[in-house]
């Protein structure tokens, strides 16, 4: 397997990952603030959970953009190389 290939599929990998962790965290988010609608008397679990939950989708987020702009910027670069090869023709 060719090294891009390795990096591609374990950025997937991630990617999938991190996803599932994200949709985990939003689930874990809604109980979290049904309990703090309740007005439990002891809110600092509930909040530390809203803290996690947000940190694990802000990194999916994060990863997802930043993935998706290496892409673009490899694309850019591969249509670029393109046209300067069909000029040279």
């Amino acid at each position: 397997m060719e090294f891009n290939e390795a990096v591609k599929k374990r950025q997937a990998a991630i990617a999938f990952v991190l996803g599932v962790a994200s949709l985990v965290a939003i689930f874990i988010s809604l109980l979290a603030l049904a309990d703090i609608y309740h007005g439990e008397s002891d809110l600092r679990l509930e909040w530390m959970v809203l803290r996690i939950c947000f940190a694990v989708i802000f990194t999916g987020v994060i990863f997802a953009v930043a993935r998706e702009a290496a892409r673009t910027q490899r694309r850019a670069q591969v249509e670029k190389s393109r046209a300067y090869n069909a000029h040279l023709r």
